[in-house]
């Protein structure tokens, strides 16, 4: 049995997270080191170094071996693991750029349908060719509104004349292929990885130069590799495509590709078995042709290798195909999701991968949290979130996306706007990493106990779907989703299997069903089907045995019409029929809305959850067992609901709580044990993880010690009532309010002076009540802060028609705490509390402001009330004049509403409720907050428990202005303030910081307390 004392005192190094560092701008070796020590002194596991688009020295160069190599000293010495992480679909590092442009054979390409009609008997088409051998031609005909499979031509395009063609008797479907190549977000072109070409010289150009430099470092230091394979799927009318493909695929399949070009795009006889067969082997072949070249060189050379698959392109790719199965080869040893759309749209696609790598191909999932397609910014509660939920679905590898060396990051896409972008590993950090690694080392190893299998979808979304028409994907997904969602009410844990791993499984009297290598996890007790108009003849066949051993199978919305090799026929719909015979079959059609009904009457709980007021919990509930224990993990998916609930599992002797946040553990007192099973109580609070350890003895002492202050999820906490505080705060912001001009009008002309040319942009905005203090935070243009400053300074300033006055260069470029402030508990300069005391005291004028250089004008004498004009001039002689990238914006100790014309300026100090204080004059605000009120306790009480449902981000509370507790970064917000509550009247300060979401993206994302406030008294 584990030692649980031990993983709760001291973690290995395997088990924590690593983090993905993005070299960019001018990177410095004293910079670096610092740097590396901070993510090490934070808990990460390694490092993995991904070189920015912008990096200086140049990727590869001398000088860049000389910094990696300085970091791989320090962590051989620190004991923490170094990769290089490649991204093939955007220009991070430009591997590909100089190999592309010389050989077009290594550029991606897809095939697009660019035209299609129908032409009957005698009817004439002409084809003009622009690109010679980048162009096919096919017709078919059409009988009774399908393709033709016999009657199929490719026509001889010729070289030196315009293609001329009738139509014989009957109807015929012309459609021109075009090749055309992938760029990526920057014009460049993307490896085409069909190519093995490409692979060899990856090999060679790139990796081969680490293995040479660092030989010394592997087994040690140097780990390996992550390599995102490129967002090349199919949708938009195209395939990836490559010549070569029809070569391996008359190989392997004795067909011809081309043939069956037609198919993917129209109807025809067996367009769901070709489907079916095309999708998933140009999937296949990608990774067949590019990661397992890479992965057997990775392994002679005694490294290892990461693979991400993409779900999609970077941009919403209209009728892309996504399915969960991603057909990645078997012979790689770490596979993982590049989650892009994050974890509560992908949580059945990503549960699909971490099932199909355990069951199926036996090896790791990497997960990744924190990336976001829209770029939004991470949370400590939104990671905490993702953390918990990959890892209690079975992941072995954590990596934290989006932290960059330098600041400059918002022209980057992919990569969420972590709070690690400008505050350089938080304070939150180390415990999260803390958190996350024990979590880790409770689950490692435990064979997981489901007993509901799940068919994935993908093999019928694959079988329906053309790449003009993404329906199968939306509603296949969308019951994937609901299925998933419906298991995890019923706190029912489950397994999503492919049909090729099922019809190797065994079938018992009863109708369990499994295979026979499941080490422990016992047999499944239903098939629960969500989505599957068609299925293989084998997979009926099973579906049969199974019925006729009493077994259940669940189809939600709909049963089979057919099987992908014979379609529909009356043949396969009788036997259909027969598999939903109520009389001989416990197979059914369940409607989505009935999803839950059904599932309740499925037997195999692990542990079976009941809620005192009947209603639904949303709980994800696991399972895992290993030699002389079981362990149990439970995690409220709610974002504002809390439930107490009553938990009934098999029968133990001793159960223990390990609380992964604190690293303690105590033995759960209050618990029932009758016949075969026990019972015990649980408050879940939203978003809160529990882990239950039950065992024949006890491995916890009975008083185990807690964390003062903190409120244990089994304490029997017998409520008097509840004090719900008021729907009223005064609000104060702890940081400066900002109102970005994003209205600029822009002109060019000649200069006044120079008779160069220069960039005028203007801008208004109107203020009601001048404010106490007020700053013109500018962007440095071009990225060139010397063109900001002196008396050659291309960029001139007005406001309302005066010349600002220029401002003074600081003694460092970087954020530093002013001497006359007291400096916050940070292992970074450039913490959010960092920034706030740094704008708040106006002692400096330059500064690494919300992620980017940016100059701080004192413009308040020259504001005046009504419309106030902004003008900037940017001139050039010798160079082009420097060009404003990023709207300036206006800080102050403000609020802001709208009036006729935009904005407003206006006074501070509103009243505020149990929501987003972007909607109370604070739309723009990046940084805290801090909400007020008064509250009065009851003349008798034992204890008072102070509970937040629902905050935005990292929280300090004080009552009586006396600090309470630690910060807490993330829920369950509950604590003990019974010897905090001194008076009979007291004041409560609650002080929230947000992302840097809401004045970078200026997206006015909700911040700060979002819902009740209130007090158990006990």
């Amino acid at each position: 049995m584990k030692n649980f004392k031990q993983i709760l005192s001291k973690q290995s190094i395997e088990a924590r997270p690593w983090i993905i560092w993005i070299w960019n701008m001018a990177v410095v070796k004293e910079e670096l080191a610092s740097q590396m020590n901070a993510l090490i002194a934070a808990g990460v596991g390694g490092v993995i170094v991904k070189p920015g688009k912008d990096m200086t020295p140049v990727f590869l160069s001398d000088e860049f071996f000389k910094l990696f190599k300085s970091i791989l000293d320090i962590a051989k010495e620190k004991g923490v693991g170094v990769r290089i992480g490649d991204d093939l679909s955007m220009p991070w590092s430009g591997s590909f750029t100089s190999l592309c442009t010389q050989n077009r054979s290594l550029r991606a390409q897809y095939l697009v349908l660019s035209e299609s009609g129908i032409k009957r008997e005698k009817e004439a088409f002409t084809y003009v060719p622009t690109e010679p051998g980048k162009t096919i031609v096919m017709v078919g005909r059409l009988k009774e509104g399908l393709l033709s499979d016999t009657e199929l031509k490719t026509l001889s395009i010729p070289s030196d004349k315009p293609l001329e063609w009738k139509a014989p008797a009957g109807e015929w479907r012309i459609m021109v292929f075009k090749k055309e190549y992938v760029q990526d977000l920057a014009g460049g072109y993307i490896p085409n990885v069909y190519n093995s070409r490409a692979a060899q010289l990856y090999v060679q150009n790139i990796l081969g130069l680490f293995r040479k430099h660092f030989s010394r470092y592997i087994g040690n230091a140097f780990k390996g590799f992550l390599i995102e394979m490129p967002a090349y799927r199919t949708g938009d009318g195209a395939i990836p495509w490559d010549d070569d493909l029809v070569v391996k695929f008359r190989t392997k399949y004795k067909k011809d590709l081309l043939k069956y070009l037609p198919s993917l795009f129209f109807d025809a006889p067996q367009a769901a078995r070709i489907r079916n067969q095309v999708y998933a082997y140009l999937d296949q072949s990608m990774y067949e042709r590019f990661a397992l070249p890479v992965e057997t060189w990775a392994k002679n050379a005694r490294l290892s290798q990461w693979v991400l698959c993409p779900e999609r392109t970077i941009h919403h790719t209209a009728h892309a195909l996504i399915d969960g199965d991603f057909h990645t080869d078997k012979g790689l040893a770490a596979v993982g999701l590049q989650n892009i759309d994050g974890i509560e749209e992908n949580f059945p696609h990503l549960r699909s991968m971490i099932d199909i790598n355990q069951d199926e191909y036996r090896r790791g999932t990497v997960a990744v949290v924190g990336r976001n397609r829209s770029g939004a910014s991470a949370t400590p509660q939104s990671l905490k979130t993702e953390i918990d939920l990959h890892l209690l679905s079975g992941a072995t590898q954590i990596v934290v996306d989006g932290c960059f060396y330098g600041m400059e990051q918002r022209g980057y896409l992919k990569t969420p706007h972590n709070p690690a972008w400008y505050s350089f590993l938080g304070d939150y950090f180390k415990p999260l990493f803390d958190y996350a690694a024990r979590l880790q080392e409770m689950l490692h190893g435990s064979v997981m106990i489901r007993p509901v299998a799940v068919l994935s979808p993908s093999a019928a979304i694959r079988a329906l779907y053309t790449p003009c028409n993404g329906d199968p994907v939306r509603f296949g997904n969308q019951f994937f989703q609901k299925t998933v969602d419906a298991l995890v009410r019923q706190n029912l844990d489950f397994e999503m299997l492919t049909e090729e791993y099922i019809l190797h499984a065994v079938v018992r009297a009863g109708g369990e069903f499994g295979k026979t290598d499941r080490k422990g996890k016992g047999f499944y007790r239903a098939l629960v089907v969500p989505y599957a108009p068609f299925v293989s003849r084998s997979m009926l066949v099973f579906l049969e045995k199974l019925v006729s051993k009493q077994g259940t199978v669940l189809f939600v919305n709909d049963a089979p019409k057919g099987t992908f090799e014979d379609g529909v026929n009356s043949g396969v719909t009788k036997r259909i029929e027969r598999l939903l015979n109520p009389k001989k079959s416990a197979s059914r059609i369940v409607s989505s809305d009935e999803l839950d009904l059904v599932l309740a009457t499925i037997p195999g709980r692990t542990a079976r959850i009941t809620s005192q007021d009947d209603s639904t919990p949303e709980i994800l509930s696991i399972a895992t067992g290993d030699q002389g224990y079981t362990l149990y993990g439970f995690h409220n998916r709610s974002e504002r609901q809390e439930y107490l609930v009553k938990v009934e599992v098999a029968a133990h002797k001793k159960f223990t709580s390990i609380d992964c946040d604190h690293g303690t553990m105590s033995e759960v007192g209050d618990v029932h044990t009758e016949g075969d099973h026990s019972t015990f109580a649980l408050h879940l609070l939203p978003q809160r993880t529990v882990i239950v350890v039950a065992t024949a003895t006890a491995i916890a002492a009975p008083q185990s010690k807690q964390v003062k202050g903190t409120i244990s999820a089994f304490t029997p906490l017998v409520r008097n009532y509840r004090i719900v505080l008021k729907n009223q705060w005064n609000f104060e912001p702890a940081t400066l309010n900002a109102l970005p001009l994003s209205s600029l009008n822009q002109r060019i002309g000649l200069g006044r002076d120079t008779g160069g040319f220069s960039h005028f942009y203007e801008s208004h905005f109107q203020i009601g009540t001048l404010p106490d203090e007020c700053f013109l935070a500018m962007s440095v243009p071009s990225g060139n802060l010397m063109k900001m400053l002196g008396a050659q300074s291309q960029v001139e300033i007005s406001f309302n028609g005066t010349r600002v006055d220029r401002p003074i260069l600081p003694s460092t470029a970087f954020c530093a705490v002013p001497e006359t402030a007291q400096a916050p508990n940070t292992t970074s300069p450039l913490s959010p509390e960092a920034i706030s005391y740094i704008v708040s005291s106006r002692e400096t004028k330059t500064e690494y402001l919300f992620g980017a250089p940016v100059i701080l004008y004192n413009v308040k004498n020259l504001l005046v009330k009504g419309f106030n004009r902004v003008a900037l001039r940017t001139s050039g002689l010798l160079v082009d004049p420097p060009t404003v990238c990023y709207p300036p914006m206006i800080l102050g100790r403000f609020s802001i509403v709208r009036g006729q014309n935009g904005w407003v300026i206006e006074k501070t100090g509103s009243v505020v409720g149990n929501d987003s204080w972007t909607k109370y004059g604070y739309p723009y605000l990046s940084g805290m907050g801090t909400y007020r009120q008064s509250f009065e306790v009851p003349h008798q009480y034992n204890r008072l428990i102070l509970r937040m449902s629902q905050v935005t981000g990292v929280v300090k509370l004080r009552i009586n202005d006396k600090p309470v507790g630690n910060p807490f970064a993330w829920h369950p917000i509950e604590i003990d303030i019974t010897n905090q509550c001194d008076h009979k009247r007291n004041e409560l300060a609650v002080t929230v910081a947000n992302t840097i979401d809401n004045v970078l993206r200026m997206n006015g994302r909700p911040s700060g307390i979002l819902g009740d406030v209130y007090l158990d008294v006990l």
